[in-house]
């Protein structure tokens, strides 16, 4: 059904260019159910619908084939209108009743629905003809054929005697133009180069030099050899451990966490020990020589100073110590000189005169208030049982809302406290 189709719709495009007219009646034979009937020689239709299931048939010399497309009607007597979609399908069937003409059988080309029924007049051009069922063609241009290509020598040449010539080849490479050529290397000037002569291109790279760019010779590799040499361990950094020769150092580097004497980094820095031969882990010095700025011990420097910790915190706060709970820390003017000693059980040691406000103490105990009544404050009261009250030492005072206390060697004293 397709191929007569396909047919009609080219003979009714061809209709405005061809010549010759001839008249061909096309049948379409409508049966309810599938057909089952031998068309008649010649005059008989080919192609059957089942109005029934609107299934269209083909009949090929023997038997009825079943397309498995279907057709699909629309109502009223006229052409369909409309573009179909993907699901729709390309054969439609119109309503038109007997006395109309119908019913009418369209197919649509991409383009237009064109209309399929008997009666139909179709129109033949040049080289087109119709006879019978048959439709054939004669070629109307016998010299416009396809040609046959060939080369001989420089020419290219078409079997309907048209010859064109071909180039020959280069006709100059770099400024020469001698039908033979050569190249060769060359070792002049001071950047690579080529120059052309007498049918020779000669490529130039110069030696190496402080004024040339060029290639290394074997002097140089002479040179270059084996003037570095050692090996090293991963993540370690490089130190020289001869004229020229690298090796690893004790210095570790995780990503940029640093490890000094370790390969296990838990900060940006961490410096170990690791029984080193000298009295500290870290020493940093204003000069080359004491006092130090800062200086950190190990173990075995001291009895009394297992180490010193420092820490800055992220809120400002600064705080150091020993690095061990009941051991002294001490702040000294010259080693042994301590000025400040926190004593192992807490206490606090001042080996001079402490000011309060005031930087040039005269007593022990120095204290100078903003007014009078600010200076000094005890702020827990007691009242001692009696004068032989074994609490407090010599020197202790105590307060009541009575009395002032205060501790001699022979007991407890007070004085009496009066309003005015």
């Amino acid at each position: 059904m397709r191929k007569h189709i396909i047919l009609l719709y080219l003979i009714i495009l061809s209709a405005s260019c061809f010549a010759q007219t001839v008249t061909k009646t096309v049948g379409i034979v409508y049966t309810a159910g599938a057909p089952a009937h031998a068309p008649a020689a010649k005059v008989g239709s080919q192609v059957a619908i089942d109005t029934a299931t609107w299934e269209w048939y083909e009949y090929n010399g023997s038997a009825w084939i079943a397309s498995g497309d279907r057709i699909q009607s629309i109502s009223g007597c006229s052409a369909p209108n409309y573009t179909p979609t993907k699901y729709q399908s390309r054969l439609v069937i119109n309503a038109c009743t007997a006395g109309q003409g119908g019913p009418e059988l369209y197919y649509y080309t991409g383009g237009s629905w064109l209309q399929i029924n008997e009666g139909q007049t179709y129109t033949a051009g040049g080289g087109i003809s119709i006879a019978g069922g048959q439709i054939s063609a004669s070629d109307i241009s016998p010299t416009n054929e396809i040609q046959t290509l060939s080369i001989a020598g420089s020419n290219l040449s078409i079997s309907s005697g048209n010859t064109v010539s071909l180039p020959t080849g280069l006709t100059s490479l770099n400024g020469l133009t001698g039908g033979a050529q050569t190249f060769s290397t060359g070792t002049s000037g001071t950047d690579f180069s080529i120059s052309s002569t007498t049918n020779t291109h000669t490529f130039n790279l110069p030696s190496a030099s402080a004024a040339n760019r060029g290639a290394l010779t074997s002097a140089d590799w002479s040179v270059f050899n084996s003037k570095i040499a050692g090996s090293g361990t991963s993540g370690y950094l490089s130190k020289w451990s001869g004229g020229s020769v690298l090796s690893a150092s004790g210095v570790y580097d995780n990503s940029g966490a640093i490890g000094m004497g370790t390969a296990t980094t838990s900060g940006r820095l961490r410096v170990v020990d690791n029984g080193a031969s000298g009295n500290y882990v870290i020493e940093v010095h204003t000069d080359d020589q004491i006092p130090w700025v800062a200086a950190f011990f190990n173990d075995t420097y001291s009895s009394s100073i297992p180490g010193l910790e420092y820490f800055i915190f992220n809120n400002g706060g600064f705080a150091m110590g020993t690095g061990a709970a009941g051991k002294a820390f001490s702040i000294y003017q010259g080693y042994g000189n301590n000025r400040l000693t926190i004593q192992a059980d807490g206490n606090f040691y001042f080996q001079k005169n402490i000011g309060a406000l005031t930087s040039n103490p005269s007593s022990a105990v120095d204290i100078t208030g903003a007014t009078g009544y600010t200076q000094l404050r005890l702020r827990t009261s007691y009242t001692p049982t009696g004068s032989a009250d074994a609490l407090g030492s010599t020197g202790d005072t105590a307060w009541d809302a009575n009395y002032f206390y205060i501790k001699t060697a022979a007991g407890w004293k007070r004085a009496a406290l009066s309003t005015f």
